[in-house]
Parts: structure tokens; C-alpha cells; sequence
């Protein structure tokens, strides 16, 4: 087994309470989620390294030694251009492996316009390979079909998201099931982004329920959720402030969105203290997949609310218990809501031990060393 670093963020931000909320909304690769499945790598594998992060100079990737572990999301789409880092890539001294790489797009499955630079990047990254090994774990088979088609699919394949296990427990599918017999008295909403427009009834019927059940509305992204969330929503700037407030609660007053935003608001920075604040909730639902997938981790109910390819095949490859936005866009009850939930622990154990496997055996086909309970899950 090789020496190996993570080459991505870090997962818990030090000190986040003194730091101000831009600072903090970078740190995170703007959107907090990311911090979940940064952290699902740290926990599965062994580094003997400190991590570095993409915006490192050449020069100091030059003094890392060992297998460089990227932790990726949905990168692969016509959104952004990963060009600037292949050369990075290529200037690693070692092995390479990504995980959780995923394509975005809409819910037709149509393929994504994915810019030269990014597939560059694919390349770079699958040609630090040891041998003909695959390297580049995937969300799941809509990502892997994105990558056939511009033929840079050589060294993929598809593992789903390191954050499906958090969580040691084999049995965890079952304890999930007990829960599912019990109508949910609380209720945490990993918040949506005020530019969905065409998701704002979901948004209001999620920000009902919250006040309903008094529950949790967490932060994800974009910047003004941070400020929302964070206790800060009186320093949005008038247009923004305004946008939010239609998004989420447009018939309220200002002054009580602002109690509403400082009562229920939340957001972090660490995801075991994320973990914790959802253990006093029955039901997670939003439409952000890692809040929910965290969620299913500590063993409460979760719903994601899909609405376009990202959080669809990652909720597919995970067996997470999803509505399609369009099934619920004019708005819902929470007993509406919780009637969606469809959830067999068979298929979800079953299907965490399959992909456990899977995960094990990409570890040890790119020579690097992993916890042990990942054996345990996969039954090895």
C-alpha cells in the first residue's frame, strides 16, 4: 500500500465562529454540503499526509508523495471548465484517484455540453492510473454514460458517493424501517437556492412544515443562504434580502421572516456536529442529496426532492428515497409529504454491502489503505 493525501478541502473549518461568513462560504467550495462527502473520504481511508487543497501552487504539490485522493462532485456539465486543473494533475508525483465524480444535467438524461478543459481533466486524471486499474469512482450510470459518450470513460466506475457510509453499522437500513412507523413530530430542511424559482411552492411548504414541527431550515448554498441561515439575514443587501423572503415565505412580513430566519436557521462547518443537530429531528427532506444522505446515516427518515440529474442518479445509485419535484411543485402537507417516502431495508442493505464491495476492491486495486469497517459493511 502506498503513502496517500487527500487533494481537495478540508472538512471541518477551524475557529468558523470568528471567521466571516464570505470567508467561510469559500472555504466550503461554495455549498456546505461539500463538507460531507470531504469528510466521508477522511473517514474511509488512511492518509499519513496533510490534505491540499486545488488552489495549491505547482511547488507545493511537488512536496506530496503518494496516492492523491480527490474527493469530486458534480463537476461534469456545461456549468463550469475543470481545464486549470489537469495541469495540476499532471504535475502530481504519483498515483491519482477521484471519487464521487458526477455529470449535471436535467431529468431527461440529456447529455451535458462538457468543456474541452474538463475532459482534459478527466484524462489527466485517469492517465495517473497504476496500470489499467480504474481510478475514477463515479455518482453512478447516467455520469458513466455522460463520459462514454466524449470517450473518457477508460478508467470509470461507478461507486456512488462515499457518503453512504458514515455510518458502520450494517444494520443501519433496518433502524431506519422502525423509524418509518412513526409519524415525524420534527422536521430539518436542508435549504434550496432562491434562484430555483420554479421549486419556491416546494420551498414554502418545506418552510411550513419547519414552522409547523419546529424544525431546522440548514444552509447549503448559494451565499445568501449562508447569511440566512447563519443569523446574519439583516445584512443581505435589499434585492437580495427581498428575493429570498419570496422564495421561501413570500406572504410574511419582514420583521417576521427575520424572527423565522434567526429561530430556525442553521448551519455548519463540521458535519459530525451536522450529524448530532439532526438526531433531535424524525424526517429530513429537501432537495440537497448530501443533507439528506447525512441524514440517513445517523438513522432518521430522509426525502430528497429531485430535480435535476445530479441528485437523481446519485438518490438511484444510493437507493435514498426520492420525489420528483415535479410530483409535489404546487405544494404540499407534511402528511402528503411523508406519504412519498418509499424505503426497503432489504434493497438498501443489500445494496450498501454491494457497493461496499465495489469500494474495496477499488482501494485495493489503486494501492491504498482503507478503514476497516468498510470490510465489515461489505461482508469481507
Amino acid at each position: 500500500m502506498t503513502d496517500s493525501f487527500i487533494f481537495g478541502l478540508d472538512s471541518s473549518i477551524k475557529n468558523s465562529s470568528l471567521l466571516p461568513t464570505e470567508k467561510l462560504y469559500n472555504a466550503t467550495g461554495q455549498n456546505s454540503g461539500n463538507l460531507a462527502f470531504h469528510f466521508a473520504v477522511e473517514q474511509m481511508v488512511h492518509t499519513n499526509q496533510s490534505s491540499i487543497g486545488w488552489g495549491s501552487e505547482p511547488s507545493e504539490l511537488a512536496t506530496k508523495s503518494g496516492t492523491a485522493i480527490l474527493p469530486c462532485a458534480n463537476q461534469v456539465g456545461a456549468h463550469a471548465n475543470y481545464g486549470w486543473l489537469s495541469d495540476k494533475v499532471d504535475k502530481l508525483p504519483s498515483n491519482v484517484i477521484a471519487l464521487g465524480l458526477g455529470a449535471q444535467s436535467g431529468t431527461t438524461g440529456n447529455i451535458p455540453e462538457v468543456p474541452e478543459g474538463t475532459l482534459n481533466w478527466i484524462k489527466a486524471m485517469g492517465s495517473k492510473s497504476i496500470g489499467s486499474k480504474s481510478n475514477i469512482g463515479v455518482r453512478g450510470d447516467f455520469t458513466k454514460k455522460v463520459l462514454e459518450h466524449y470517450g473518457v470513460d477508460e478508467k470509470v466506475e461507478v461507486l456512488g458517493c462515499p457518503t453512504l457510509f458514515l455510518n458502520p453499522d450494517k444494520d443501519l437500513g433496518f433502524k431506519i424501517a422502525e423509524k418509518m412507523a412513526t409519524f415525524p413530530k420534527r422536521v430539518a430542511v436542508p435549504s434550496g437556492h432562491q434562484k430555483w424559482h420554479h421549486l419556491a411552492r416546494i420551498e414554502q411548504s418545506l418552510a411550513h412544515i419547519v414552522t409547523e414541527t419546529d424544525g431546522s431550515y440548514i444552509g447549503q448554498s448559494p451565499f445568501e443562504m449562508f447569511k440566512l441561515t447563519r443569523g446574519e439575514v439583516t445584512q443581505l443587501e435589499a434585492e437580495h434580502f427581498k428575493e429570498c423572503k419570496n422564495y421561501i415565505m413570500p406572504f410574511a412580513s419582514d420583521e417576521y421572516f427575520i424572527r423565522w430566519c434567526n429561530r430556525h436557521g442553521n448551519l455548519f462547518f463540521d458535519i459530525p456536529n451536522w450529524m448530532e443537530h439532526y438526531r433531535k429531528y424524525d424526517f429530513i427532506v429537501g432537495p440537497r442529496i448530501h443533507g439528506a444522505v447525512l441524514g440517513l446515516q445517523v438513522g432518521i427518515p430522509s426525502l430528497c426532492i429531485v430535480h435535476d440529474s445530479r441528485t437523481l442518479e446519485l438518490c438511484q445509485t444510493l437507493k435514498v428515497p426520492y420525489v420528483m419535484a415535479g410530483e409535489v411543485i404546487k405544494g404540499f402537507s407534511l402528511e402528503q409529504l411523508w406519504s412519498k417516502v418509499q424505503f426497503d431495508a432489504q434493497e438498501f442493505t443489500e445494496n450498501r454491502t454491494k457497493l461496499a464491495t465495489k469500494f474495496c476492491n477499488f482501494f485495493d486495486g489503486n494501492g491504498v489503505k482503507y478503514n476497516h469497517w468498510l470490510d465489515q459493511i461489505a461482508g469481507m
